[in-house]
């Protein structure tokens, strides 16, 4: 699979997630192999330090891109934060970095009518910035840097390490 694809599936799971009533968010790392770990954080600077830890702890994967999904508000008003604006709508949020640093982002609209859901079509979500993604590539390089930390953490952790070189 490529990362487009991959993006693809991270809409398809967490679509599939919402509609059966998990609203946590996802990460998918692909790297020699693909990894995906739901994540219970708190809050943006909470989901950064655990993205952080497992850069570490996966760098040995040889990450290529990194996919983040989640519900989030999205603001229907021009320069409008979702928190200040009557009129925003729920989203699948997905987005994604490379190792180089490239990136982007798509969002998936929806409504809650009842027990149903209504699906809007995917948009490209433009200016999107994650610390988290960036913490993430931080973490695989401390990784990369000092792979006898890494180990360290994989076995306080109980991650096996695959890739033996």
């Amino acid at each position: 699979m490529d990362l487009m694809e991959d993006v693809d599936t991270a809409f398809d799971l967490t679509r599939k997630r919402v509609t059966e009533g998990s609203e946590l968010p996802m990460v998918m790392v692909k790297g020699t192999e693909r990894v995906v770990i739901g994540l219970a954080c708190r809050d943006a600077e909470e989901r950064a330090k655990v993205l952080f830890g497992m850069g570490v702890m996966l760098s040995n994967l040889k990450p290529e891109y990194v996919i983040f999904s989640a519900i989030a508000w999205c603001s229907k008003q021009f320069l409008k934060r979702p928190s200040e604006a009557s009129d925003k709508e729920e989203v699948v949020l997905v987005g994604w970095q490379t190792r180089d640093g490239s990136g982007g982002s798509r969002a998936l609209p929806f409504a809650r009518v009842g027990k149903e859901f209504v699906w809007g079509e995917v948009m490209e979500v433009e200016d999107f910035e994650s610390p988290p993604l960036g913490a993430f590539w931080d973490g695989v390089r401390l990784g990369e840097l000092k792979p006898e930390l890494a180990e360290e953490w994989r076995q306080r952790v109980g991650i096996k390490r695959v890739n033996k070189e």
